[in-house]
């Protein structure tokens, strides 16, 4: 696998060599940290493209895809839940709304997480949806 790039925000990327350190970071100081706000950090796989997270809500966690050099199709995470939205922030500061229905549960989410550090690819037992 490539380069794995955690921004976290703007100004903050983390640089990783290998999935186990990406993974453990990840796990550790994003996935189950308090948010004060909804908010999206995205995780860049030399070679394949870049995955979106957004944590922090309380009905879930979404996962939204773009292939490196941002050529469409784009996929998002398609979850059960109906009606509403999130506002979520980008980095903190970049707002974007996202559909409750594309919320997924953290242990869902995490598998699509790893796998994607894992293989660059996303994980087809989760329901994406082209966006």
């Amino acid at each position: 696998m490539g380069q794995i790039s955690i921004r976290i925000k703007e100004t903050e990327t983390k640089e990783f060599d290998s999935t186990e350190a990406a993974e453990a970071y990840i796990r550790g100081s994003l996935l189950h940290k308090e948010q004060t706000i909804p908010t999206i950090f995205q995780i860049e796989v030399s070679g394949s493209g870049t995955l979106d997270v957004g944590i922090g809500a309380k009905d879930g966690i979404f996962l939204h895809f773009v292939r490196e050099g941002l050529d469409p199709p784009y996929f998002v995470t398609q979850g059960q839940l109906i009606g509403g939205s999130v506002d979520y922030y980008l980095f903190g500061n970049h707002h974007t709304e996202i559909l409750c229905e594309h919320l997924i549960g953290i242990n869902e989410a995490t598998k699509g997480i790893i796998h994607f550090l894992n293989t660059g690819q996303l994980l087809e037992e989760l329901t994406w949806v082209e966006v």
